[in-house]
Parts: C-alpha cells; sequence; structure tokens
C-alpha cells in the first residue's frame, strides 16, 4: 500500500541494496514482482566485493548480468568507508543515456558540490576514482554546465567533485545567478 501510494503522488520509488534482504537471497525471483511494482531497483557495489559464493555477491552479480538494476549506489555514509564500497569493483562502464551524479558535502565553509554527467559512454576507473564520459559529453558543476562541440570530445569527472578535464571542443554554460538568462563562453 505505501508504494502505490508515493506513486499515486509521482514519486519514483528506489528499492536499495535488494540482495541484502534475506527473502530475495531466499527467492530470487521477487525481483520480477518489486519490477512489476514499478520500483527501481539499486544494487550495492560493496555487494560485488563480497566473499565468492556469498550470497548478497552471487546475486549482485547474477541481478547486474541480468540488468534487473537501475543504479548501483555506493551505501557510503562517510569517505572513511569507501574503500571498502569499492572492493571488488576495478571499472564500471555504462553505455546508453548515462547520467552520473556527484553529490561532495561542502568544505571548509564552501557550500555543497551537485555535479550532473550526461553522455553516451561512461567509464569509472576505481583506482582513481575517475569517471570519463565519451559520446557528446556534458556536465553541470552547480549552476554552469560543460557541453561538447564534438563527439569526439571526452569528459573527465574526477573524485574530488569539485574538478574535471575536457579533452576536446566544447563551450561553457555560465548561468548568472542574479537571474535565469545563460550566458555561453
Amino acid at each position: 500500500p505505501s508504494v502505490r501510494f508515493l506513486q499515486s503522488h509521482g514519486v519514483r520509488v528506489v528499492l536499495a541494496h535488494p540482495e541484502r534482504m534475506r527473502a530475495v537471497q531466499l527467492e530470487p525471483e521477487l525481483m520480477d514482482y518489486f519490477t512489476e511494482l514499478g520500483l527501481l531497483l539499486q544494487g550495492n557495489l560493496q555487494c560485488l566485493g563480497d566473499p565468492p559464493g556469498a550470497a548478497t555477491r552471487d546475486l549482485s552479480e547474477r541481478f547486474l548480468l541480468e540488468g534487473k538494476y537501475f543504479l548501483l549506489g555506493s551505501d557510503l555514509h562517510n569517505l572513511v568507508s569507501l574503500p571498502l564500497r569499492l572492493r571488488g569493483l576495478q571499472r564500471a562502464i555504462a553505455e546508453g543515456n548515462v547520467i552520473i551524479i556527484q553529490d561532495k558535502p561542502g568544505v571548509d565553509g564552501n557550500p555543497p558540490q551537485h555535479n550532473v554527467g550526461k553522455c553516451q559512454h561512461a567509464d569509472f576507473d576505481a583506482d582513481s576514482g575517475d569517471v570519463t564520459l565519451s559520446g557528446w559529453p556534458q556536465v553541470q558543476q552547480g549552476i554552469n554546465t560543460q557541453i561538447a562541440t564534438e563527439q569526439s570530445t571526452i569528459m573527465i569527472m574526477n573524485r574530488d567533485g569539485r574538478t574535471m578535464r575536457t579533452k576536446g571542443a566544447s563551450k561553457t554554460v555560465i548561468q548568472d545567478q542574479s537571474d535565469s538568462s545563460a550566458k555561453t563562453r
């Protein structure tokens, strides 16, 4: 009843780390039921680093290969646990209409940083923490957006969430904070 109530108000419900639920471990077909309910399913990256044979790892690998997940999350509550959360993951590749979201807390009195990357192909490298975007990438950092002007342009979102690199032709759209007009540079 709660899911239907939320959905009736336009909310898309995300079910986080179903592979950790005992009911799903006993009856993996529940994932199909969740999908039929219209739930979006989020896998937990840490489960991919669990020991081989562990139910969480076996199910997360299975659901990933079957395309059951809408997204993968780190279940990260603080940066101290980041290495543990990413253990077992060396590289992740996404293709299609890819959206990468980075939310970083504010440091030294600065406001939090919200970045959104969009592209046709994204490649995450766990060692560097970089996400390389290709295929007409664009990255919005706060209110400003950098947009590729050639398909071959790549943009690299860094782990810190505050810096990025661009290789190839692009333009920057700078949003004036005082009004909603945008200026292109």
